[in-house]
């Protein structure tokens, strides 16, 4: 089966519900599906299929093998919630990071979600199972970095 999804009358996408919720090609569909985290910005290099993208919020990567628009265009990139961690000082294995304040801390059956707030005051939600969660359980108020591995983030287009 697939699935179109549409926006004021455009098509946005077409593909199975894997692959749509796996990797969203715009920003509409990213901003549509799961609960994933989104920032714009502009391309700063290539390497390979390493990509830097440059936002308000400092650069980050992504690996990629999506075809690239020239360096500056206007792109962005999405992040879902269930490859997002959060991590120690000392974690070295994340190529993007970020820190907040744990702000909501809930339980959904054998996930549990918890809203961070970034230092900037935008949300970032983390999701862990509850094995993981229990070993180091954050509490809302505690200061946490979190960070994800350039080849979870999806690449978006501006389109």
């Amino acid at each position: 089966d697939r699935l179109i999804v549409m926006n004021e009358g455009i098509v946005e996408q077409i593909g199975t519900a894997y692959e749509i919720f796996t990797a969203p090609q715009t920003f509409f569909v990213a901003s549509f599906v799961g609960d994933n985290f989104i920032l714009d910005g502009e391309i700063e290099s290539v390497n390979g299929t390493l990509v830097t993208l440059e936002t308000k919020r400092g650069a980050f990567k992504i690996d990629t093998e999506r075809s690239l628009p020239q360096k500056g265009a206007r792109v962005g990139f999405s992040i879902r919630a269930d490859l997002v961690f959060v991590i120690d000082e000392t974690d070295n294995n994340m190529d993007n990071r970020l820190s907040g304040v744990v702000e909501f801390v809930e339980y959904v059956g054998y996930i549990v979600k918890l809203r961070i707030r970034l230092d900037w005051g935008e949300e970032i939600i983390a999701k862990e199972t509850q094995d993981v969660y229990f070993q180091k359980p954050y509490k809302e108020g505690e200061k946490v970095k979190v960070g994800w591995k350039a080849k979870d983030a999806v690449f978006l287009s501006k389109t």
